[in-house]
């Protein structure tokens, strides 16, 4: 005969076996979902939520500071922020699969090299920061220093960094020089040897 104790056992058993067959189901199906369709049911969403705060002002407390300071609930940032946060909510279906891909596209930082990107890495620029240019589809730096206007005097040397320059001074033998040290001298100060 069952106790108690058996039976809230035997319920906590099935419940444990029947939530972790369901969480099973659910990432099956998510896995079935192609990317294409994902997008679909997250720009659905998205679009949604556009219509949806589509009123044309502000509410709330400070809706009078905003009306005046921000101008155009359309296009401002509050009304961004209110698409964002309701992102996926009204979904019955797919929800956890929109979620995830909201979290994917969420904003990221662009790499150093570019000024606007759509991606992460240097090849996902869209215009290159200024000391990089665009070659073979991404950005890579300039080296300034084998340029010909170089702004170094002739007393120092330029070193290449990533995105810039800089300019060092010559060896304390040397007039001109192309490199740090003695033997980098293309000019020597008098009282100095130039040696090939």
């Amino acid at each position: 005969m069952f106790t108690i104790n058996k039976v809230v056992l035997i319920t906590y058993y099935l419940i444990f076996v029947l939530s972790s067959y369901n969480l099973q189901a659910q990432k099956n199906h998510s896995k079935k979902l192609s990317e294409c369709r994902r997008c679909k049911i997250y720009s659905d969403s998205f679009n949604n939520w556009f219509e949806k705060t589509s009123r044309g002002k502000f509410e709330g407390g400070d809706a009078a500071w905003e009306e005046a300071k921000l101008k155009s609930y359309s296009r401002s940032e509050v009304r961004l922020v209110e698409i964002q946060e309701n992102l996926c909510s009204e979904l019955n279906h797919y929800k956890d699969e929109c979620y995830s891909l909201a979290e994917e596209v969420e904003a990221f930082p662009c790499h150093k090299s570019c000024d606007k990107c759509y991606g992460e890495g240097n090849k996902n620029c869209i215009d290159c920061a200024l000391g990089w240019k665009l070659e073979d589809g991404m950005c890579t730096d300039i080296n300034e220093c084998s340029l010909n206007n170089i702004v170094c005097s002739s007393d120092q040397f330029c070193i290449n960094n990533e995105g810039s320059f800089y300019c060092k001074p010559c060896d304390r033998t040397c007039d001109k020089c192309s490199g740090y040290g003695p033997h980098a001298c293309t000019e020597c100060k008098p009282g100095h040897q130039l040696w090939s």
